[in-house]
């Protein structure tokens, strides 16, 4: 089964090797986007997923992992969700071409954190880009 987006207002795809650079780079940008005048709080997240697992990017910078197949017996220090934050485009499009690809390998070759371990949040990352 192929990969999947959705943008931050739910608008899903597929992503293809025709067209993988371009969602993430469009994606990417959803995230420094003011959708509206008043702070957004509702459309605050894009993602990308396949049928095993998820990573989902925030404007504050949160990257959220939601894994429903590694079982934790495999890696004990792997929970369903796991964190990274504040990281650039290029690192969150390797986290990505993971997903898409299914390479279990480079995706938990990143340093994911439990949300409790993460430095504390210091504004939307995104949105000073």
């Amino acid at each position: 089964m192929p990969a999947s987006y959705r943008t931050r207002f739910g608008k899903k795809g597929i992503i293809t090797t025709k067209n993988k650079a371009e969602i993430m780079c469009r994606l990417a940008t959803e995230l420094r986007q003011n959708v509206t005048e008043v702070t957004d709080y509702d459309h605050t997240h894009v993602s990308i997923g396949n049928e095993h697992w998820t990573v989902s990017a925030q404007v504050s910078g949160l990257i959220s992992f939601e894994n429903a197949e590694i079982p934790q017996k495999e890696d004990p220090n792997l929970t369903d969700s796991m964190h990274l934050s504040d990281i650039p485009d290029k690192v969150l499009f390797d986290i990505w071409s993971a997903v898409i690809e299914e390479n279990k390998d480079k995706l938990l070759s990143f340093e994911w954190r439990k949300l409790e371990d993460l430095p504390p949040y210091k504004g939307d990352y995104y949105k000073k880009r």
